[in-house]
């Protein structure tokens, strides 16, 4: 009796299990094929451009420095702010320039003073060797006549010989001052200008990118100050593969885009460095940036370099399903979606590349419902 108990109950669970499978196909069976379009996949044209990526510079940056010793009156300009060519940005103290520049003036018009008496007494020794001339003219007259002694003569051609002599002392006196006056006002210049040093201004119109001194700090010949660059003249420098290096050449137009101010614009190559980096295999260009109030130095910039063509698969954007790190696209393959997990490359004109996952000739699903999973049946519209 129990073992036909037994046996009743496996019989019961057997049926029972067999009416469930029955149940699961029935369903399955009921579901509605999802109505999809789709598009066998074709290589097309696809011209892969080259990236040159750089950093922007300014064309013209200069490091102002002084050129004097002495403290720091006052700095007026901080990083950031926009000067204007010969604006001041730095004034230096300095006592002892000060006092050497009035020390070579004074020099200067005291050897102009005693030009005045080497004058006085050039004139008065020209003025005693006319008459000295003259008087030794007439005693030699006289002497030929026999109308004097020789001694006589004598006297007048020694006073003629010491009135040349005082002649030619006052010329050389004369000459002694003119070169000290040029000496003077020689050092009072070069001491003038150095109180140019003092003021320090801007050789150009441009930003303050970096200061480097404070008020009160002490200064010296060459120590640097301030940092700055020239406004609206900047570059991208570039580098290219080598594989495109006869591609680049001088003059040439290159779509450029710098993503932190949004700007794409068209950048000339301005200049090109012919060496290549031994380790990175790329040589670099500069791209002369056309003017933007925005565009800074540091800023990263890419080139868009035109490329080959290439023969490439691509999938629309709205046929792509992102799930974290996943990128899947549908496929319908007999009469059943697919989801294949796919990797992707440049993005244009609405469509990605597609490196890997997908082979031509299959049937892409473009526009995907947003029920459709994997498995899900599907009817290709034709």
């Amino acid at each position: 009796m129990k073992l036909t108990a037994i046996l009743i109950s496996a019989l019961a669970l057997i049926l029972a299990g067999c009416g469930g499978s029955a149940t699961k196909k029935e369903t399955a069976a009921t579901v509605q094929a999802v109505r999809v379009t789709a598009a066998p996949l074709a290589a097309r044209k696809w011209q892969r451009p080259v990236e040159g990526m750089g950093t922007v510079e300014a064309r013209v940056e200069s490091v102002i420095a002084a050129k004097a010793m002495g403290y720091i009156q006052a700095v007026r300009v901080r990083e950031g702010d926009r000067v204007s060519a010969g604006q001041t940005l730095v004034e230096i103290s300095a006592q002892e320039l000060n006092a050497g520049v009035a020390q070579a003036q004074a020099a200067r018009q005291e050897a102009r003073s005693a030009e005045a008496e080497a004058d006085s007494a050039l004139a008065a020794a020209e003025a005693q060797a006319v008459l000295a001339r003259a008087t030794h003219g007439r005693m030699k007259n006289l002497h030929d006549r026999k109308s004097i002694s020789d001694q006589e003569f004598d006297e007048a051609s020694a006073r003629l010989a010491a009135a040349e002599a005082g002649l030619r002392m006052a010329q050389a006196r004369k000459r002694q001052v003119a070169e000290k006056i040029l000496q003077a006002s020689a050092a009072a210049t070069a001491a003038e200008s150095q109180l140019s040093y003092l003021r320090i201004s801007a050789p150009f119109a441009g930003i303050v990118t970096a200061r480097m001194a404070e008020p009160g700090g002490l200064a010296a010949p060459g120590m640097p100050l301030l940092k700055l660059e020239q406004t609206g003249a900047y570059r991208l420098v570039a580098s290219f593969p080598e594989s495109s290096l006869g591609r680049v050449k001088l003059g040439q137009k290159i779509p450029v885009e710098i993503a932190a101010i949004g700007m794409h614009v068209e950048a000339t190559v301005a200049e090109l460095v012919p060496t290549l980096d031994p380790q990175t295999r790329t040589f670099p260009g500069k791209l002369a940036l056309p003017p933007n109030a925005l565009v800074r130095s540091g800023l990263f910039g890419v080139a868009h370099l035109p490329g080959e063509e290439a023969m490439v698969l691509t999938v629309p954007l709205t046929a792509i399903r992102t799930h974290g790190q996943l990128t899947t696209v549908f496929v319908a393959e007999g009469g059943i979606a697919r989801g294949r997990m796919v990797q992707l490359g440049d993005e244009r004109e609405g469509e990605r590349e597609v490196l890997a996952g997908l082979a031509p000739g299959e049937l892409l699903i473009p526009n995907p419902p947003a029920g459709l999973r994997d498995g899900s049946p599907v009817e290709v519209a034709q």
